[in-house]
């Protein structure tokens, strides 16, 4: 979380502290799973293993809708003890995936400003 924000968070973000916080934690997991399945599958040469792989993209897909859902339904609510809402954790941790994506927006927030949106692409 510290490089989400570009300085170390104090205390240090624990993800076992209070349910938002695992939710926020959860919130990084799945994406390294479905970039990495994506990356994969072009190289993936059997027809048994693209099936896997597509079957585990559609898993991991709804799972992150879910969690994205519940996170949406708190988004104005405070992260304590930092005091930054659920919706700027989320924005945050897209940043830093667009950038380590080498800078080509391919994820969102939970608030997204319409002209940057997938909408107006």
């Amino acid at each position: 979380m510290d490089d989400a924000f570009g300085h170390p968070l104090k205390p240090l973000f624990d993800a076992y502290a209070i349910d938002i916080n695992y939710l926020l934690a959860s919130y990084v997991i799945p994406y390294v799973g479905l970039t990495g399945y994506v990356g994969a599958n072009p190289k993936i040469q059997s027809s048994t293993a693209k099936r896997l792989v597509a079957g585990l993209l559609g898993v991991e897909s709804g799972q992150y809708a879910v969690l994205r859902a519940l996170l949406y339904e708190l988004g104005r609510e405070k992260v304590e003890p930092y005091r930054i809402t659920v919706a700027e954790f989320t924005n945050r941790i897209s940043k830093l995936r667009n950038k380590l994506g080498r800078h080509v927006i391919k994820d969102e927030g939970l608030n997204v400003k319409p002209k940057v949106g997938a909408e107006r692409r």
